[in-house]
């Protein structure tokens, strides 16, 4: 009804403005916060305080572009030495601006000491007021946590951390290859046991590292994994148990593995011992060419990656709307295109072929009233349909119940809306 989509196109136009990247960071936890307490104190509003507010601001802007970037600022006794780095899949603004925000929170962290290290999930921070230190090939402080699920059985767990530490060794050697200047690497190595399919793993090493250095700093902290992450039950192999993630951060190396995707992949994230293609994904590169030749060649396939990364991880400020068939986030892509994202509730019933012949169907209709239908993204229970968004137009067409009826039929029957209007 012409009332209902007037209803909705206001709740669209009214929708709050996402916070600014600065205002997320400032609310971004770190991870740990080391201060070192053999260092001095000194006062909010004295020379050290002033010159680390100013490094702080110096070294955030210098990161946007590489990730890293290290400096001093002012005169002894009161210079301020320090370095910042942000994960190989966050530099840019999203780099700087967290950084930013995390050095306006430093005095407090660390008890106004002149020295600390923050650690944050994407980035680090480190300062000081003694050059030597600064120049130290340490690693420390080192900081370590890890997932609290197992893979546990006396064959099992010791195969787990065989891969992981495959892996990281495969990535230490590609991190330092001639070929990438940025000391960061990505992978992932199959392993498809108890609820494990694949582990995802990075490492990373600060830039103004040798190669040699790199790997010499990697190679500690890969040493560390059986010890950290892994319990041998000598009485009863059984309770033997591997951790199916953890991370080790340090001021020179760090690296961290998962059972589930946490980075953005590339062209340049290695696969090792993955299993072949499944069924369900040559369908959907078939399901992909139909497409492109009969309907729309525009059409893609995307990774779950990155619309995870588009959506900042299904957050609940960029939800539109949900109903029956699960929610709708607003998104943007990297080239700065926003996107509607249709999420299929985990609880569905609809199964994967009922899906594909949906994605079919709403890919051959043409239609002014109708948004257009960019891709699909599906991984494990995971059924994503991926529109144009619209801001001037009806969120009818994909916000409430997911399914081909509903293409079909202009009564809405269920749904929820994040902004109220009006009573219907």
């Amino acid at each position: 009804p012409t009332y209902l989509l007037l209803l909705l196109f206001l709740a669209l136009c009214l929708w709050p403005p996402a916070a600014s990247v600065d205002a997320a960071s400032a609310m971004v936890s770190p991870l740990q916060t080391l201060p070192d307490e053999t260092a001095d104190t000194y006062t909010a509003n004295s020379s050290y305080g002033s010159n680390l507010g100013a490094l702080g601001a110096t070294l955030a802007a210098g990161a946007g572009a590489s990730g890293f970037a290290q400096g001093s600022y002012g005169e002894a006794p009161d210079k301020v030495y320090g370095f910042v780095l942000c994960r190989g899949d966050y530099t840019g603004a999203n780099c700087a601006d967290g950084l930013r925000a995390a050095f306006q929170g430093v005095p407090e962290r660390v008890f106004f000491r002149k020295a600390g290290v923050v650690y944050y999930d994407q980035y680090m921070l480190r300062f000081t007021d003694d050059e030597r230190s600064f120049a130290s090939t340490s690693n420390d402080p080192e900081w370590s946590a890890n997932n609290m699920n197992s893979v546990r059985g006396a064959e099992a767990a010791p195969r787990l951390m065989e891969t992981v530490v495959k892996l990281m060794n495969d990535l230490a050697d590609l991190a330092i290859s001639s070929s990438r200047a940025t000391s960061y690497a990505t992978g992932e190595a199959g392993f498809g046991e108890q609820g494990v399919s694949t582990v995802y793993g990075v490492v990373q090493c600060r830039l103004d590292l040798t190669g040699l250095q790199c790997r010499s700093c990697l190679d500690g902290i890969i040493k560390q994994l059986p010890t950290l992450f892994m319990s041998n039950n000598m009485s009863n192999q059984e309770a033997s148990l591997s951790r199916v993630g953890g991370r080790i951060l340090g001021v020179r190396c760090n690296l961290r593995y998962e059972k589930d995707l946490f980075f953005e992949e590339t062209r340049d994230t290695i696969k090792i011992d993955m299993p072949k293609k499944s069924l369900l994904q040559r369908e959907l590169v078939t399901l992909k060419k139909e497409i492109v030749n009969e309907s729309d060649s525009r059409f893609s396939l995307f990774r779950f990656s990155k619309i995870r990364s588009a959506t900042n991880n299904f957050s609940d400020k960029n939800k539109l709307g949900e109903g029956g068939f699960g929610i709708v986030y607003k998104g943007q892509l990297c080239h700065d295109q926003d996107i509607a994202v249709k999420r299929l509730s985990p609880n569905s019933v609809q199964g994967f072929r009922e899906f594909m012949n949906e994605i079919k169907l709403i890919a051959s209709l043409q239609h002014k009233n109708l948004v257009r239908l960019l891709g699909c993204c599906i991984k494990s229970k995971e059924r994503i349909l991926v529109y144009e968004y619209m801001p001037n137009g009806s969120l009818e067409e994909f916000i409430f119940d997911f399914g081909i009826a509903r293409i079909c039929l202009s009564s809405v029957t269920e749904s929820n809306t994040t902004t109220a209007i009006g009573t219907l």
